[in-house]
């Protein structure tokens, strides 16, 4: 591994350990971040079967998995951060879940190893991780990681960030950078860490999170916008009384997968299986 490669995977470790507690906290932060959590579980439940064994890859400190442990599903967790995981078991503990969990694993989704092939009935990748894998083999392996795990016709869902969303906080906050956008769009990386805000992040076009997937043996069956509409819409969001905001959550749900919506939205979620032939 390059100084670079090493160093940016130690950035993106040092970033989600210093702010584990507040990953843990940014889905329930205000209504907007529920957005976010609400229309991922109607995926999920949507694709998943009834029962079985989940890995959570890139678990951070485990939002998702509280929500699996308690629908009955045994589960895995997996992240870099060892702070996140830490919270994880706190949380699995208060909430009267740890006997649905199999293990709490330090590791990137770029090496699974610890978890034998096709091991686990749903497997899923929320949040983004996979948008923290800066170098395209990287990319690639990790998603052939996601996909080896998986037991042949399970589901596997991966959420990236957006790249085209993401030129609205560019012109928000740094609208001088104009100029370097044109690199932006052709390349997709922010590699200024330092400023403190984020950390090392590659943003997904629709083509090319569809293009990564299928390089491994598996079907699209959809890709879908997470947030949607609402990615534009923040503060009219977090402003609805409770009653509309969950009626508006059921129309970002109805246009979640509109082809002409989704490429406006900060997360974009690919949901595939994994073909009966795998590997054969």
């Amino acid at each position: 591994m390059s100084e670079f490669m090493s160093s940016y995977h130690e950035k993106v470790r040092e970033y989600y350990d210093t702010n584990a507690k507040r990953e843990y906290q940014r889905l329930f932060q205000d209504q907007y971040h529920q957005v976010e959590y609400l229309v991922t579980l109607h995926h999920l439940n949507a694709y998943l079967p009834e029962a079985g064994r989940i890995l959570d890859a890139g678990s951070g400190p485990g939002r998702y998995a509280v929500y699996l442990a308690k629908k009955g599903y045994q589960v895995s967790l997996a992240d870099i951060s060892p702070n996140a995981l830490t919270i994880a078991q706190e949380v699995m503990r208060e909430e009267g879940v740890i006997n649905k969990v199999e293990d709490f694993t330090e590791a990137s989704i770029t090496n699974l190893s610890k978890y034998h092939s096709n091991s686990f009935d749903a497997v899923v990748s929320l949040g983004g991780p996979l948008s923290h894998v800066l170098n395209s083999s990287e990319r690639e392996k990790a998603v052939g990681e996601l996909v080896r795990v998986a037991k042949p016709e399970a589901p596997i869902f991966i959420s990236v960030m957006n790249r085209y969303t993401q030129l609205a906080n560019i012109m928000k906050y740094t609208p001088e950078d104009a100029e370097q956008t044109f690199d932006f769009l052709r390349h997709g990386n922010h590699l200024h860490p330092e400023t403190g805000v984020f950390t090392y992040t590659h943003f997904f076009t629709i083509q090319e999170l569809s293009d990564l997937v299928l390089q491994h043996d598996v079907k699209v069956e959809n890709i879908v916008a997470v947030e949607g509409l609402a990615s534009f819409l923040k503060s009219e969001v977090n402003n609805l009384p409770e009653e509309l905001f969950n009626k508006w959550v059921e129309v970002f749900i109805k246009l979640s997968s509109e082809p002409s919506l989704i490429g406006a939205s900060t997360h974009l979620l690919g949901i595939v299986r994994k073909r009966l032939s795998y590997g054969t």
